[in-house]
């Protein structure tokens, strides 16, 4: 999504030292030299290893210049961090050159995650790490159905689907390391949104910024300004509702890729 509030949503969701405590840190030993966070969007996680590891060198990349603004003139005095704008399919760097190549929350809105992933593999050295994280049954899994939300929520799913968004690429991230020749892979599963009951403050005011950003595409979708307003009503209103549960999946994969190319 290119609405600019976009990029300002899902830096409020993300919680860098979490993330880096998990997933990067467990990584780091005396030879890992230089990272690179694909799709680095804000940058909030870019910048934050480089504060973390300062004698690591960190590059993140992303197709939009100005997501990266911010971070990269807060942090102009970081001699480890560095913006590049590019493309995550095509990106401007020599074969086997990162020791740890991530992505997040990309690959669910690409046409070709896999060519993706075969990219990653390019450009990391060989017993390097690849890290690709991504959600699964998002805005889709809910109890009990509500068959007309429901209806209309498949409509919607199918249209962004042309675009390239697939809610359910989580459970997909496994065969796409396998078919980009990743080894020792590692598969985490955990809940990511998790609403039993009536959904809090702070997530409501999140989702109905989402579906706001959104709603353009939903009026694409339904045909119409009035039917998409309307289901940004009633999804919210499911949301808020005491007997209701919905949720969505977070996969982690982590990878290492054991010959040069």
């Amino acid at each position: 999504m290119d609405d600019t509030r976009e990029s300002s949503r899902l830096k409020s969701k993300v919680d860098p030292d979490t993330f880096i405590k998990k997933y990067i840190s467990p990584l780091i030993n005396p030879n890992i030299n230089n990272i690179l966070d694909v799709g680095c969007g804000s940058g909030i996680i870019t910048s934050t290893i480089a504060k973390t590891f300062k004698n690591i060198s960190i590059t993140g990349i992303d197709l939009s210049k100005q997501r990266f603004n911010d971070e990269r003139s807060k942090h102009s005095d970081y001699k480890n961090l560095n913006f590049i704008q590019g493309s995550a399919e095509n990106m401007p760097f020599h074969s086997n050159h990162f020791d740890i190549v991530f992505i997040r929350f990309l690959l669910e809105y690409s046409k070709s995650p896999l060519r993706i992933i075969k990219e990653m593999y390019r450009v990391t050295k060989p017993n390097g790490f690849i890290i690709l994280q991504d959600l699964d049954a998002q805005l889709a899994t809910h109890y009990p159905e509500n068959k007309s939300l429901q209806n209309r929520l498949d409509i919607i799913l199918k249209h962004l689907s042309k675009s390239g968004f697939d809610p359910y690429i989580g459970r997909k991230l496994f065969h796409f390391g396998k078919k980009a020749s990743l080894s020792s892979i590692d598969l985490q599963l955990e809940p990511y949104h998790l609403f039993a009951g009536k959904i809090d403050p702070h997530n409501e005011s999140l989702w109905d910024l989402k579906l706001d950003i959104a709603l353009p595409e939903i009026v694409k979708a339904l045909g119409s300004k009035d039917k998409a307003t309307q289901f940004k009503n009633d999804y919210m209103n499911y949301l808020k509702d005491e007997s209701t549960l919905t949720f969505s999946n977070l996969f982690t994969l982590t990878g290492k890729k054991t010959t040069s190319c």
